[in-house]
């Protein structure tokens, strides 16, 4: 708004379902999104951000978005966001792209953002999965640098899986396959 301001007592909510959840919130790739947060952070007292950690398509598929989650509640922190609500795969039944690693991950870093993600990632790999963590990680991982090699948006109603190409597919089942 351009004259009104929010009360003390409303909470602006904002939900970027529009956003680029392949990467972070405050990187050029949501130069809309971040801006918007800025804007509404100068002039209100209370923000919350409604965010979003699945693909509403595929929720069995991989959403590689690993790689923006502790960044965006790290800059949602560093800007006056006073709640955050991250709405995940709750369709599966639990048996989604690593629901329990994302949901467990989440939790962690809005007690703490300035936690080490890769330190509690290998931390609930290790302890939900024993011996099979590092294959796991591997698998992540290597999904991870694919679909960021491809330079490209991820929404949350992807339904271009072009970066699990033949190569990713065959690496992604041996190291399933050992983690069995």
């Amino acid at each position: 708004p351009k004259t009104i301001r929010p009360g003390k007592n409303v909470m602006i909510r904002l939900a970027p379902l529009g956003a680029d959840f392949g990467h972070p919130l405050n990187s050029d790739w949501n130069s809309d999104v971040r801006n918007n947060l800025l804007n509404w952070q100068k002039i209100a007292p209370q923000l919350f951000v409604w965010s979003y950690a699945t693909n509403f398509h595929y929720y069995l598929l991989p959403h590689p978005n690993w790689d923006s989650i502790a960044d965006d509640l790290r800059f949602f922190a560093a800007n006056n966001v006073k709640g955050v609500y991250v709405e995940g795969d709750n369709r599966s039944k639990g048996v989604g792209d690593f629901v329990q690693l994302r949901a467990w991950l989440i939790a962690h870093l809005m007690w703490n953002p300035q936690l080490d993600q890769e330190k509690l990632t290998q931390e609930f790999l290790q302890g939900y999965y024993g011996a099979a963590a590092p294959y796991l990680k591997q698998y992540l991982d290597g999904i991870q640098q694919s679909f960021l090699a491809q330079k490209r948006a991820l929404s949350t109603y992807n339904q271009d899986y072009s970066f699990i190409n033949l190569d990713v597919a065959n690496k992604s089942i041996q190291l399933f396959n050992q983690a069995e």
